[in-house]
């Protein structure tokens, strides 16, 4: 049984799968069971049974179908905080931006833009 708060990223069984990754969001005893803990899970993938509510009641928020309430015993590891930053994609600054070359100035035409091409063409008459 692995200790877990919340904001911990876990490994937790579920019926769908025998391996999901979530978030916990919630510790602590719900209103069907007051004598024992449970923990709320956040799933990643749609293989939960709620939204975060049990009964009626709202313990956290999230998406129809990626909540899940289990016992201690259902949480199959705890991943560790390294290793979770070290899979995180760092944010790299975007490439300084550039100013295209305009391929509509003409320096015939004193360095002013000059109209698209189709805007020279007449417009078509429909017939009637």
């Amino acid at each position: 049984m692995a200790v877990c708060r919340i904001g911990d990223w876990v490994y937790v069984e579920t019926e769908l799968l025998p391996r999901a990754k979530g978030l916990v969001r919630f510790v602590g005893p719900v209103a069907h069971d007051r004598r024992k803990n449970w923990i709320g899970v956040e799933l990643d993938q749609a293989v939960g049974k709620n939204n975060g509510s049990a009964r009626g009641r709202v313990y956290f928020k999230t998406k129809e179908y990626h909540g899940i309430f289990v016992r201690p015993k259902k949480i199959l590891a705890v991943i560790p905080r390294r290793t979770l930053q070290d899979t995180i994609p760092t944010r790299t600054p975007p490439p300084e931006k550039r100013r295209p070359s305009t391929p509509c100035s003409d320096k015939k035409n004193g360095g002013k833009r000059a109209a698209p091409e189709f805007a020279r063409t007449p417009p078509r008459r429909r017939g009637g």
